[in-house]
């Protein structure tokens, strides 16, 4: 049987189910694309480096933006500023505390002219590292056995360590909103 030989009502069926079929084809075939698009934006999105994002203290001001952004006018003060050369060195001169060996902390701890040597040694003994040592409360401190004379000193001096560690911005001095209208004429370069 051949399908000029099925009813009328049959072949209206499978010529309308043809139909729908193509177009959901057609819309899988959208979606595919679509999808490729948006999987190739994300891998060029992610491929570049967190590095290339800056934290800027604008007077107080925090503001956000890529190094490639602040040097788009090559030879000027940003760009200068921002150029592979001194970025790298400004990356290495900023202290990764939470990175800190048990060592390194007790190294701090006994170079700290405000905290007792013993603090040091209890550090040492209990291998503290610097993402402990940034965590570490009041009660934390008391149960390594930090006395309450001391334990002023120690949290007065982590909270000092713990403003070094999230003070990663770069201050520039310039009114905020003529410095956000200039990154805003930036980005649109």
């Amino acid at each position: 049987m051949t399908f000029d030989e099925f009813p009328s009502i049959l072949k209206n069926s499978m010529c309308e189910e043809q139909k729908s079929m193509k177009a959901v084809n057609e819309a899988l075939q959208r979606i595919k694309r679509n999808l490729e698009k948006e999987h190739d934006f994300i891998k060029h999105a992610s491929a570049q480096s967190l590095d290339d994002i800056v934290n800027l203290n604008v007077r107080g001001m925090p503001m956000t933006a890529k190094r490639s952004t602040l040097r788009i006018f090559k030879d000027s003060q940003l760009d200068r500023q921002f150029d592979d050369a001194i970025w790298s060195k400004q990356q290495t001169d900023t202290p990764c505390i939470k990175k800190w060996s048990s060592e390194q902390v007790a190294d701090w701890t006994k170079h700290h002219d405000e905290i007792p040597d013993e603090v040091a040694g209890l550090f040492e003994e209990n291998k503290v590292t610097g993402l402990e040592l940034l965590a570490f409360g009041r009660e934390d401190l008391k149960e390594l056995g930090i006395s309450r004379g001391t334990l002023a000193l120690v949290i007065k001096a982590t909270k000092g360590l713990q403003m070094k560690s999230k003070n990663n911005s770069i201050f520039i001095d310039h009114d905020p909103y003529c410095f956000g209208k200039l990154l805003d004429q930036l980005r649109l370069k």
